[in-house]
Parts: C-alpha cells; structure tokens; sequence
C-alpha cells in the first residue's frame, strides 16, 4: 500500500490530539475532585441539618420534607427497617453518635450522608445522573470533541499546505527520473524553511544534470562530426585514386591529403582515449617525486624539430623544482601548451617558457608572439572540442586545452590564458608546492 505522507501527518496529529486530550480530561478530574467532592459534602451537611430542623419543629412528615428537598441533585430518602439493617454496625454506631456520617470514595462523586432525625433514618445521595452534574459532563465532552474536530480541520489545511511543496517535489523527481530536465519548481525567496532549500537544492542539481546533459549530446555530436569529415575526405580521394585517372603529381598530393586525415583521426581516437579516462579517474594513483625543470626542458627538446623547422627564439627560464604529482599526465600538460605556442607563433617568433617556485605556489608560464585569440575565444578555449580556429587550418581537435584542464584539476591547480589578436597568448599554470 503506498503511503500518503499527508495521511500519516494526519493519523499522528489525530492520535496526538486524542491522547492529549483524554490525558488533560482525567489530570484535570483528579485535580479539581478533592474541591468537587468537599462542596457536595458541604451540601449534603446543609440538607441534612435543613431536614432535622424543619422535621423537629414542624408537624411535616419526614417523607414529604424529604421529597420536598430532593433535586435534580441530591436525593434524599427515608430508609425502612431492610435498608437500615444493611447499614454496617460500625456505620450505624457512628451515626447513632455523631447522628451524621459521610461515607465516599477517593476519586469518586458517589458520596453518601447518613443521619438521624429523631426516630427516622434519612440517606443522602448525590444524582449523578442529574440534569446539572449530567450538563456539566456533557459541556467538558462537547468542548472536548469540538477541540478535536477543529484542531483536525486547521491541522488538515495546514498539513496540505505543507505537504503540498513535497508533493510537487515528487513529482518533478519523477518527471526528471524520467528524462525531462525542464523541471523547475517555484520557491519564494523569502521562504527558508527546509523544504524551501530543498527545493533550491533540487532547481540546482536539475540546472547541472541539464547542463551535463547538454554537453553529452554536444560531445556525440561533436565526436561524430570530428570523424565524419576527415573519414568523408578519406573516402573521396581514396574513389579518386581507385578511379585511375590521376596524374602522378594528383595522385601524390590525394595521398597526402589522405596521410593528413587520417594523422588527424587517429590524434583525435588518442586524444577520446585520454579524456575518458582522466575523466573517470578521481585521484592521482601513480604519484611521483620528480624534477619538474627537467621535465618541461625534455619536453622542449622533443619538440626541437617543429620549433627549428619555424625557426622560433626560445626563451627559457626554469628554477630548479622538484614536485610530487603524476609525472605522466603533467608532461601531456607541457607538451600541448608548449606545443601549441609552436604551432600557433609565426615563423621567426618568440616563445618563452618559465617556471618559478615559492614556499606556497609552483608557477610555470608558456608565452608567445603569435596570432593570439578573441574574447570568445578565451571564455570557451577549456571546454571539449572548442576550436578558436574556425578554418581547421591547423591539425586539432578541440581536446589538448580540456585534456589539459582536467589535469591541472586533479593535481589541485589552476591555468588561466590572457591573449590579444595578433599580439600571442599566455598560459599560467599554478600548483601547490609538495615540496615544502
């Protein structure tokens, strides 16, 4: 059976009320007993003395003062000779003695009066079934029962407005286990109460499933264009060259073209090997301890043959450092920055590399001259497959700078880029200091 949380609010409240209720009834009978029950004592003293009174100085029989006294309240009663013998003798001597005797019970409104009125026998009894002690119990049960039914009433117009933002909250959960990520639910600002900030809570983690949602379908669509254009290429001078009819000279530069598309694809198929898994990796696992000026001044000695074959100044400025980190995916780090000053600096320029350290913060700077990138440029240079170069001019993919990105993150740093068109880039890279 599926549980309706406005039902069990309302079962507690109901049985909370109930209990409250029946507690408070019984607390407040036992505490105003003792003053209920000494005030029908008092009235049983008077009628009895009012009775011997009117019986002794008048002619008046005893049963029709009796009947004359008696009220929807008290009953008065002149016992016989079988109701006098059932008296208990210890009774009878205190009554014989004192001529009234009050006999009850604790917590009880039935008490008795017995005296004596010369020769006659007379009992007292409160009615409790009476018009007023009956009307007073009728009063407290009524108000009672009136508590309870209202208190249900505002507790059920106060439930549903309370259990109306968890409903909704159901059912936007549902909508969005079921894919719809358009969801949004509607919370004053003012409103801070709990259910309140779970409803902030739910619009934040929607707005963030939508957004990874979005860069999902981005990434197929990305990775499916990034593969489709080269493999297009691939197939139609691959037709061309089947068909026989190229020249020598055609037939060299369809080949080339070929050998391009194909160095492009299989550094994009490397490049998705690398996000997905730095990606799916949360810690570093396979830290080292190593000499961080040497490897960034390998890194540049690898590429010595495309910074020659542009004929590029090298400016190199490496403080000796020694970091603890992944020694693997840090060199992707130099090479794409240091690669891509290469690739993106003018033939003659200048590219500089620097490394500086302090107690707190390892900085390494990758600067160059060449043709730089836009605002818009900039904002989107770190996400997956952005490519400022619109043109594809140059061999890339969009993947190096988020490949990048995530690296710096999982060793806990930061990268920032400032570049003006025209004038070059440069890329700063922070880490903390291990070796403090």
């Amino acid at each position: 059976m599926k549980k309706n949380i406005f039902f069990s609010i309302m079962v507690v409240f109901l049985f909370a009320t109930t209990f409250s209720s029946a507690v408070s009834y019984i607390l407040s009978n036992f505490l105003t007993m003792q003053d209920y029950n000494e005030d029908i004592r008092a009235d049983m003293l008077s009628l009895s003395e009012t009775f011997s009174m009117v019986y002794t100085s008048s002619d008046i029989s005893g049963q029709r003062i009796a009947d004359e006294l008696s009220s929807s309240v008290y009953s008065i009663e002149i016992l016989d000779s079988y109701e006098i013998a059932e008296i208990p003798s210890s009774t009878m001597t205190k009554l014989e003695m004192d001529n009234v005797v009050l006999l009850s019970k604790p917590f009880s409104t039935s008490s008795q009066c017995y005296f004596m009125a010369e020769d006659l026998v007379v009992r007292i009894t409160p009615n409790t079934n009476g018009y007023i002690i009956q009307s007073r119990n009728n009063r407290i049960e009524f108000l009672l029962l009136s508590m309870i039914i209202f208190s249900v009433i505002i507790m059920s117009i106060a439930g549903r407005n309370v259990t109306s933002p968890i409903r909704n909250l159901t059912k936007a959960t549902q909508k969005v286990a079921n894919g719809d990520f358009d969801v949004f639910i509607e919370v004053d600002d003012d409103n801070n109460s709990e259910v309140a900030q779970l409803s902030r809570s739910f619009n934040n983690m929607v707005t963030e499933l939508k957004s990874n949602e979005m860069l999902k379908n981005d990434f197929i669509s990305n990775v499916s264009h990034e593969f489709k254009t080269p493999l297009a290429t691939v197939s139609g001078f691959a037709k061309l060259l089947q068909s026989g009819n190229c020249t020598p000279q055609e037939e060299k530069e369809y080949i080339d073209i070929i050998r391009t598309e194909t160095d492009r694809l299989t550094v994009l198929c490397s490049n998705i090997l690398k996000l997905s898994k730095i990606e799916n990796q949360t810690i570093l696992t396979k830290t080292t301890e190593f000499s961080l000026d040497e490897q960034i001044r390998n890194t540049i000695l690898l590429m010595e043959s495309q910074w020659e074959q542009k004929d590029l100044e090298l400016e190199i400025d490496l403080d000796p450092v020694t970091f603890n980190g992944d020694e693997e995916l840090l060199q992707q780090v130099w090479s794409n920055l240091i690669g891509n000053a290469i690739k993106f600096t003018h033939k003659g320029g200048t590219v500089a590399v620097s490394l500086k350290s302090t107690p707190e913060l390892i900085t390494v700077t990758v600067s160059d001259n060449g043709i730089g990138m836009s605002e818009e440029t900039q904002k989107h240079i770190f996400e997956k497959f952005y490519q400022g170069d619109t043109s594809h001019a140059a061999i890339g993919n969009g993947l190096g700078l988020a490949i990048v990105k995530r690296i710096i993150d999982m060793n806990g740093g930061t990268i920032a880029v400032e570049s003006r068109l025209g004038e070059g880039s440069v890329f700063t890279v922070q880490l903390k200091n291990t070796n403090v």
